[in-house]
Order: C-alpha cells, then sequence, then structure tokens
C-alpha cells in the first residue's frame, strides 16, 4: 500500500491523522539515512480503534553510504508516538538487497524476547514507496 492510500485508509479522525503526520516525519528521517528501506506498520493503528497512543512500525534497511559518519542506532529510535523496531545495515556493497518484509516480521516475532512475552504479529501493512 502507497503512503497515499495508508493515510486515507487509517487517518480517519484527527487524532489518527496528527499520529499519521509524525509517521510522516519518521519516513522523512529514513529517507535521509537509508536506500534501500522499508517499512511495515502493525499494532493498533491499522485497526478500528479511533483512539491509540501510538504507531508500531518495523523498519528494515541500508544506510547510506555518505550517512556512514552520521549514522547512530539512536536515530530511530524516537521519543513520542512512534515505536520503531529497526533492523538496520551497514554495507559496503553498492547493491544491497532488503530481505522481503515477511522475513524480518517472523525473525522478530521469534525472538527469545517474544517468544517469552508469547508476542506475535499476526497482521502488519507495508508501505511502499
Amino acid at each position: 500500500m502507497n503512503i497515499s492510500q495508508f493515510k486515507i485508509t487509517y487517518a480517519t479522525n484527527a487524532h489518527r491523522l496528527a499520529l499519521f503526520e509524525e509517521l510522516l516525519k519518521f519516513i522523512e528521517k529514513a529517507d535521509e539515512y537509508l536506500h534501500p528501506y522499508q517499512v511495515a506498520v502493525y499494532g493498533s493503528f491499522i485497526t478500528n480503534k479511533p483512539s491509540l497512543g501510538d504507531i508500531d512500525v518495523i523498519l528494515q534497511g541500508f544506510v547510506r553510504k555518505d550517512k556512514w559518519g552520521e549514522y547512530s542506532p539512536s536515530i530511530f529510535r524516537l521519543d513520542g508516538p512512534i515505536h520503531v523496531k529497526p533492523f538496520i545495515t551497514m554495507s559496503m556493497d553498492d547493491v544491497c538487497n532488503l530481505k522481503p518484509i515477511d522475513n524480518v516480521i517472523k525473525e522478530f516475532s521469534s525472538t527469545e524476547e517474544n517468544k517469552l512475552r508469547n508476542f506475535n504479529i499476526a497482521s502488519y501493512v507495508q508501505i511502499t514507496f
């Protein structure tokens, strides 16, 4: 689903629109530091719950070579309504291939911590750019 379709589908009231605007700022930051990258949203934002506190995001990508000196993992650990699970790699290759987002989500769900919490991502929406 592209970002416009995502907005129409999920930013359905003023509160959700404000959260969506925060997601756009996050995506701008991802665009600045990563290439290629992909984003998947899971959790309550992709339900019809009218009032919620955050947007849960899986982010996978490769740090752009021109940003290696500026990049820090803390860039994507934000305070506020965007909760990010980053899977970021620095690569020496000119061509970087992303894993399918299904695989990234399965790996995240199968970590020991998430197994102990009985946490599993049952549903998500991948945003395409």
